[in-house]
């Protein structure tokens, strides 16, 4: 719903399938913001570079730590682009976990 560039015609034939056969799909659940709040405070804690370490830590103990964190990974050169592979690498493994009980409640079902 929130991709600018979506092709309405396609997402409007997308959702007709799934309202159609509601067995047939399961909906990811996203984050919760103290989840996404957890992942950044791992990563700061692997950052071997003390300097950006603290810079992080300090950010996420401001009155707004998304916004704060962002503001220092987007100023951080090579360390940008670990924080995005290290998010989402949690993003895969947090998918697969869902995909597993899913699995299992199927199987339960059986």
């Amino acid at each position: 719903d929130t991709w600018i560039d979506a092709d309405e015609e396609l997402l409007e034939d997308e959702s007709n399938e799934i309202d159609d056969n509601p067995d047939d799909y399961f909906e990811f659940e996203g984050f919760e913001s103290h989840e996404t709040f957890d992942i950044m405070a791992d990563f700061a804690e692997s950052v071997d570079d003390k300097l950006l370490k603290d810079r992080l830590v300090n950010a996420l103990n401001t009155p707004k730590p998304f916004k704060n964190f962002k503001l220092q990974i987007d100023n951080s050169g090579e360390y940008r682009q670990q924080w995005f592979d290290f998010k989402k690498t949690r993003y895969i493994h947090w998918i697969k976990e869902q995909i597993d009980l899913v699995n299992s409640d199927f199987n339960e079902k059986r």
